[in-house]
């Protein structure tokens, strides 16, 4: 018997598939999701570092609970802080652009079944994220699934006949069947690695460069991996990395990295209902139609910022009616 919470997310995909029938793939859709507000980090890039002054930019998503995307927002509408360093942040301008165009994507969910999920996902919210993303696939999007513990063999497991597909039927059978099946270690690294080849493969036999890993996963990795050969060959196959992190227990600074380094998304969900509008428009990341602010801050300590340091910091944003959105990320000084 599924959750309240994940019997409310399974309701929400049918409302999504038939708003998404009411508009064409070319226009900009006014969507009605009923869920609750949620932003997602994109990328973030070093400006200046000045002895005790650092200047940075992030790009952000934000979409309201419809899943609209939240315009006009201005600079006192953002505050950033982190609880790594005792730096003062200020953001010192905020501008709207819109991604490149990438068009029809080929994508692969990847499920973290360890047994860390059962405590940091216990109401197998991603099941039901995963069957919302399935459900708003664009007319000529792909995807295929797969699932990942020590439990397994061989670490990975590649669920249907390991080929891209627009029919999902079959593929939501399998996403369901992973609820409360967590044990495990957490081959986060090894997995990631090997699914971006395996995409990338099936990508090339459909002849689709547009290609997204999407893990769903806490971020507590168990293997002896080094993250920076994942990214260095997500990169090499042209794969880029989306991560969710659904719990207080997740890392973002893994979590980011990961996203921030592929050119993909780090989306951490803080509410059940928040997975209703990341996955709902999550293909407008995918596909290059989404918009995104862009936020330029500063950060003054009384010590000097280090080359090659990371830190984490979160952003909370008021889009106004008393709502406010908070997105975690992590920077590579």
């Amino acid at each position: 018997m599924f959750s309240p919470k994940f019997s409310f997310l399974l309701a929400a995909c049918g409302t999504f598939l038939f708003l998404q029938s009411c508009h064409s793939d070319d226009e900009e859709p006014r969507r009605d999701l009923n869920g609750k507000a949620s932003g997602a980090f994109v990328s973030s890039s070093v400006a200046q570092i000045d002895n005790n002054r650092l200047t940075c930019q992030i790009m952000l998503y934000i979409v309201d609970d419809d899943g609209n995307f939240v315009n006009d927002l201005r600079v006192s509408a953002f505050e950033l802080n982190s609880d790594d360093t005792n730096a003062e942040f200020t953001i010192t301008g905020v501008s709207q652009s819109r991604l490149d165009h990438k068009g029809k994507y080929a994508s692969a969910l990847l499920m973290d079944q360890s047994g860390s999920m059962s405590s940091n996902d216990p109401n197998d919210l991603r099941i039901g994220a995963a069957e919302i993303f399935m459900n708003s696939l664009g007319s000529t999007d792909q995807v295929m699934l797969a699932s990942f513990t020590s439990n397994y063999r061989a670490d990975l497991w590649i669920h249907g006949d390991g080929k891209l597909t627009h029919d999902v039927a079959d593929l939501i059978q399998e996403v369901n069947d992973l609820a409360g099946q967590e044990g495990g270690g957490t081959p986060l690294y090894r997995s990631c690695y090997a699914m971006s080849g395996h995409l990338a493969d099936a990508a090339d036999d459909i002849g689709y460069t547009n290609r997204a890993l999407i893990a769903f996963t806490d971020g507590q990795n168990t293997d002896y991996a080094d993250i920076d050969d994942v990214v260095d060959y997500a990169n090499s196959q042209h794969v880029m990395i989306y991560t969710v992190g659904l719990s207080d227990g997740t890392d973002p600074k893994v979590l980011s990295y990961l996203a921030g380094q592929t050119g993909g998304a780090y989306m951490q969900a803080e509410d059940a209902e928040q997975l209703i509008t990341m996955f709902g428009t999550l293909g407008d990341l995918l596909s290059g139609t989404a918009k995104l602010y862009s936020v330029a801050w500063e950060a003054r300590t009384t010590s000097s910022w280090q080359k090659g340091n990371t830190f984490t910091a979160y952003i909370d944003i008021d889009i106004g009616g008393n709502v406010y959105v908070r997105v975690p990320f992590s920077i590579v000084i």
